[in-house]
């Protein structure tokens, strides 16, 4: 593993997610039928050798039409930035380029325009927001959007760049992806599973519970206080009253959910036992990949530092782009903020890809404290206001985007 990027805590955690999610997969693998895991075994072996053969024709496609982020009206130090992490990664302009989230249409013009508008279409909303990746697209690649260039200072963008080249020089993405394979053979078997045992109770038991399904969800929603703005098309309606749209249909559908499963359980009892333990393993792998995620965040910030970063800069810089966030949202939502109840706000933390901004914060100021820092400008750096211009907001149609895809 490479050099100083990998502590006994980030092995420890490697094994840990890959123990717990083995066992979650040993668990499928016993609660559903050996002909039906050797099935979804090809089937997903089979998935992964043509996914692997047209991702690396996508990877050289993407390769060739993003913008190249030499240049930046908002960051006339950029070059020298990246230059510098260059020199301290082994990367080079060649290895490693720094792009936009933008597509370079000089260099699509001769490409497929399906596939290209596909790569557009998929990075036009991140490209607009305040956003940063590491990605692994037939070569290792960093992708900083102009938004985030024009919000933060050089030193906070120094971080922010070293964040993502740790995420490169820590291989997350080569590290992840057995544990991703493993994940899914999982979920796919439970699904299989779930499947066979539903129509184990006869066609007419999957039909009836898939009938109560629909017209249980039908029902919650037209009783809803809200339900007119079901009816109304997503682009015609207010940021506001989309998010209202999004919730009723959310509660008609674990409705239905509860309806359809109820009916199953009633008409085949071992259904019930099935679909629970289903649905946990099903949570399992998901707090599983989630808490994975995260410890590689953390090990990315860490490792921002291990390359010249500045921890508190590194904080300021994340403070301001959730500082931006809430403006935007408490902007579009015409005061009308959305209150999440106590299990909601849990739920998420505990499916989060990225740590709270509170947790990432506290152990920054710890790495600061190490490197000498005092505790008046740890206390500016972690307490004092983020002062952001309103020019730095999302645009609404971009929140209206993001919400559409949730």
């Amino acid at each position: 593993m490479p050099k100083h990027f990998y502590t006994l805590r980030n092995v420890a955690s490697l094994a840990v997610h890959y123990g717990l999610t083995g066992a979650v997969a040993v668990g499928s693998v016993m609660l559903g039928q050996p002909w039906v895991a050797g099935i979804v075994l090809a089937l997903e072996g089979t998935g992964h050798i043509i996914g692997a053969v047209q991702g690396r024709k996508s990877a050289d496609m993407i390769q060739d039409v993003l913008a190249s982020h030499e240049n930046s009206l908002h960051s006339p130090r950029l070059k020298e930035m990246v230059n510098q992490l260059y020199a301290k990664t082994g990367y080079t302009a060649e290895t490693c380029p720094v792009y936009d989230f933008r597509l370079d249409e000089n260099k699509a013009k001769d490409k497929d325009r399906k596939i290209v508008d596909k790569i557009g279409d998929m990075l036009k909303s991140m490209g607009r927001t305040h956003n940063a990746a590491a990605i692994v697209v037939g070569k290792p690649s960093v992708m900083v959007s102009e938004p985030l260039l024009k919000l933060l200072d050089d030193k906070e963008e120094y971080a922010v760049l070293a964040h993502e080249f740790a995420h490169l020089k820590s291989r997350h993405g080569l590290v992840q992806m057995p544990l991703k394979a493993l994940t899914g053979f999982a979920n796919t078997l439970n699904f299989v599973t779930n499947v066979v045992t539903a129509f184990a109770a006869g066609a007419g038991a999957v039909i009836t519970s898939i009938a109560s399904n629909l017209a249980t969800s039908i029902a919650v929603q037209r009783m809803h206080k809200d339900f007119n703005v079901v009816r109304v098309s997503d682009g015609s309606l207010t940021i506001p009253d989309l998010y209202k749209k999004k919730q009723v249909q959310a509660l008609g559908a674990v409705s239905g959910k509860i309806a359809g499963v109820s009916v199953l359980g009633y008409l085949n009892p071992a259904y019930l036992a099935v679909y629970a333990a289903v649905k946990a393993m099903g949570i399992a792998t998901t707090v599983l990949s989630a808490t994975m995620s995260r410890s590689a965040e953390y090990q990315a910030d860490r490792g921002a530092v291990v390359l010249g970063a500045d921890p508190l800069a590194l904080i300021t810089g994340l403070r301001k782009v959730a500082a931006v966030n809430e403006n935007s949202v408490a902007a579009v939502m015409e005061s009308r903020l959305p209150k999440k109840t106590f299990l909601t706000k849990q739920w998420q933390k505990a499916t989060s890809t990225h740590p709270t901004l509170e947790n990432r914060v506290k152990r920054l100021a710890k790495l600061a404290q190490k490197q000498g820092a005092d505790q008046e400008t740890i206390r500016q750096a972690t307490q004092a206001p983020v002062r952001v211009d309103s020019s730095n907001n999302l645009e609404p149609d971009v929140i209206k985007e993001m919400m559409r895809r949730l």
